[in-house]
Parts: structure tokens; C-alpha cells; sequence
């Protein structure tokens, strides 16, 4: 009954099917998680699924307990492909590219790249980098990875020296958002916290290259107070 009914709700061309299976094992114990998750993860890797709460969970629900298994990780990277092939909601491909980055980094860096480039509108650009950056974390905790991966693959320094002068491109830090007092955070706000976060990763780690990525990170807001800041980050 439930494997009919996952079938039914990853077909999106009944638009009234209402049951949200998905959504009652996202709720459920990890053990009826990692029962249904192959399941999914095939689903995945056969049907687009557009709808955006429905994908979302059923993201997490492919993510659970992937560890450092490398099969998972292939498995994966071939349903990550296969829905990045059909998309067309930002949103989604952000979160499918963030997905993408915690297994292979290099691989979703050269898809986000272009994938911005081929948007016109400058706007619709910096919205995009938003979405992604936001979407490497959690909703409600910047600082911790979206998905359960050891040592997610974007978090390598070599590959955070790449990463970073991008999202600085489309997340300056001139426009950034300062409050004060209690407040909702936005898109704006959680794309800021997150590349703030990453660069911590990096000055986090000792070693020369760390300094050296420090040292190109200052280099990009030259003349502000946030590159004091970043070759403060260096010299400690």
C-alpha cells in the first residue's frame, strides 16, 4: 500500500493526489526512513518530481544516514543528475546542487556555474547563488550541513578556495543585511550567514592554504573593513 502510494505521489501529473506519504516517513523514525529510502531513491532516479515540499523531503529522505558509503554516493550522484537533467524551478536546482555538493563538489561547482551564467537577468542571478547558498545548511541552523555526509566534499579547503570568490561575486558583502533586535530572517540573511560560515571552515584550518585562500577571499573586498577582517582571519 505504501509503495503504490509513493508511486502515485511522485507521478506529478495527478495534481490532486493529496495522501503526502512522503511527508509521514519524513515524520517517522530513522529505521522507517531507511526502510523506504531505496525505494525513493529509485523513484528519484526514474521521475522528475517538481513539487517543491515533496522533493525537499524526499531529498532528506535519500540523504539519511549516508555516512562515507561510497555506493550511496554513486547512487545518488546518478538520481542527482537525473532530476538536475528535468528541472526548472530555481529553488529546486539550488537545493539539488547543494545536495550535489556534499558528494561531489567539483562536479556541482561546474553545474552552478554555468547555471548562473546562463541566466540574463542579473537579479535573477544573485537570487539564484542565494537559494544555493542558503540551501547548503539546514533551515534553521547555518553552520550545520543540509545532509548527513562525513566530511561533506565541499568543505575541502582546495575546493573552498574555488567556491567562495563565486559566491562573493553574487553575495556581496557590501550589500549585506545588518539588524538588530528580533527579526524573521530572510533569503538575504541566510545566503550572507552561510558564506560567513564557509569562510570560518576555511580560516578554521590551519595550514598555508588556508592563508593563502584567506588572503585571495581579502582581496575581494578591497579597501572595506571586511577585508581587515579576512587578513586578521590569515595572520591567526
Amino acid at each position: 500500500m505504501i509503495y503504490a502510494s509513493l508511486i502515485q505521489e511522485f507521478d506529478e501529473s495527478q495534481e490532486d493526489y493529496r495522501i503526502d506519504v512522503l511527508y509521514k516517513i519524513h515524520q517517522s523514525s530513522k529505521d522507517v526512513q531507511l526502510h523506504y529510502q531505496p525505494f525513493i531513491v529509485q523513484l528519484l532516479t526514474e521521475n522528475k518530481i517538481e513539487h517543491m515540499s515533496r522533493l525537499e523531503n524526499a531529498l532528506d529522505l535519500a540523504f539519511v544516514e549516508v555516512g562515507n558509503s561510497v555506493s550511496k554516493k554513486e547512487l545518488l550522484t546518478k538520481m542527482l543528475a537525473f532530476q538536475l537533467e528535468h528541472v526548472s524551478i530555481v529553488l529546486n536546482k539550488a537545493r539539488l546542487l547543494a545536495a550535489l555538493m556534499h558528494i561531489n563538489a567539483d562536479e556541482g561547482l561546474s553545474i552552478l556555474t554555468n547555471w548562473i551564467s546562463s541566466i540574463s537577468d542579473t537579479a535573477d542571478q544573485i537570487e539564484a547563488a542565494q537559494h544555493f547558498s542558503a540551501s547548503l545548511t539546514t533551515r534553521w541552523h547555518h553552520g550545520l550541513s543540509r545532509y548527513d555526509i562525513d566530511s561533506p566534499d565541499y568543505q575541502r579547503v582546495d575546493f573552498l578556495a574555488k567556491l567562495i570568490p563565486f559566491i562573493y561575486e553574487y553575495i556581496r558583502p557590501e550589500d549585506d543585511i545588518h539588524r538588530s533586535g528580533v527579526y524573521s530572517p530572510g533569503l538575504r540573511d541566510a545566503a550572507q550567514e552561510n558564506r560567513a560560515w564557509l569562510t570560518s571552515l576555511v580560516a578554521d584550518t590551519p595550514g598555508k592554504e588556508s592563508y593563502s585562500a584567506l588572503i585571495t577571499f581579502s582581496e575581494l573586498v578591497r579597501g572595506s573593513l571586511n577585508q581587515d577582517y579576512l587578513l586578521n582571519m590569515a595572520k591567526n
